[in-house]
């Protein structure tokens, strides 16, 4: 028997950006993972109104946007695996590349976040679909020679790093808990937010900001109740928002008052977004406190788009538990018939 991947389920290879067929093996997961992620939404949703602003579609070079970072009025994004290793410069209102800035000495197996602090810009390379990378890393780089570049290229520093309590390094699609695609820098260090395809739980890592070579152990665990795919610190505010889905239901989660690093102490609350087109929400960054860009990877769904949002909003959210249960039951009823 095989069934075909419907766009509300999340292919461990490429997100929702192409149709795949899937094995009878991995039938029974999926059925699992439906039934389970149904049961969470029905105990636990909010979800916003028509509140999140679409700014435009992206530069078709910039398909897989990933990471995003606004930086001295400056939106800045990469594409996830297999593209230069390059940084792109957007234009805010029609989405259009202004400036591309290549990373020397850099490689891009799989970026999927970018943060920056007062001195550096830091790029995630973390992707690790299958669990079974060995070679993960954050490239460093200077602010200032980003800003003044040079025939836009400039050099780059490493932070390798492992997992302290990955043992097993097996490929484990649609199953690993050490994919990574959100990573802020706060305080010190920079701390990175796993993608758990297992569990749907996120474990957060502090990572030092110096270059070197350093085993990473996790220092809290949040339960967003799908994949995380993106992260932005808002220091004034004192504020984290993660970007995520589940199926075809991208959400946010916000995570205020919180004191040192245990983020999961703070006051939680999570939205899904009512987005039209790519629901495969993987770039988030913050403007000012009251307002975040987003960007979506371009699929079948739709082209890859920005869009922005005002936290103010979100206190105006009104629950829809029902509609999207009811998608998702019907998703799944339907996966059983036609299977």
């Amino acid at each position: 028997m095989e069934i075909e991947l419907q766009s509300f389920i999340t292919c461990p290879e490429c997100g929702f950006s192409k149709e795949e067929t899937m094995p009878t093996d991995a039938c029974q997961f999926y059925y699992k993972h439906l039934i389970i992620s149904a049961v969470l939404l029905i105990s636990s949703l909010s979800c916003i109104g028509q509140h999140i602003t679409r700014v435009s579609s992206l530069d078709k070079s910039i398909l897989e946007t990933s990471g995003l970072i606004f930086l001295n009025q400056r939106l800045i994004t990469h594409n996830d695996s297999g593209d230069e290793p390059a940084l792109y410069e957007i234009d805010t209102s029609s989405g259009s590349i202004i400036r591309k800035v290549i990373l020397k000495n850099a490689v891009n197996t799989d970026w999927e976040d970018i943060c920056y602090d007062s001195t550096y810009i830091y790029v995630g390379d973390f992707g690790n679909n299958y669990g079974n990378r060995k070679n993960l890393k954050i490239y460093r780089l200077l602010i200032s020679d980003y800003l003044s570049a040079e025939n836009d290229s400039i050099d780059t520093e490493q932070i390798n790093f492992s997992y302290a309590d990955q043992k097993d390094f097996s490929p484990n699609p649609f199953y690993t808990n050490y994919d990574t695609e959100a990573i802020i820098s706060y305080n010190d260090s920079l701390y990175i937010f796993t993608k758990n395809w297992g569990d749907n739980l996120t474990y957060i890592y502090s990572c030092p900001k110096e270059p070197g070579t350093y085993e990473l152990f996790y220092v809290d665990i949040l339960n967003p109740k799908g994949l995380v795919t993106g992260a932005a610190y808002d220091q004034a505010a004192n504020t984290i928002i993660l970007s995520g889905y589940i199926f075809s239901f991208p959400f946010l989660v916000e995570i205020k008052d919180f004191t040192s690093h245990q983020f999961s102490n703070g006051n939680i609350k999570r939205y899904f977004l009512p987005i039209q087109g790519s629901t495969q929400i993987e770039g988030i960054a913050v403007i000012n406190s009251n307002r975040y860009f987003i960007s979506s990877e371009g699929n079948k769904q739709g082209a890859s788009t920005l869009y922005s949002f005002q936290t103010s909003a979100l206190s105006d959210m009104k629950p829809r538990e029902k509609q999207v249960c009811s998608t998702i039951l019907i998703h799944l009823l339907s996966m059983v018939k036609n299977s």
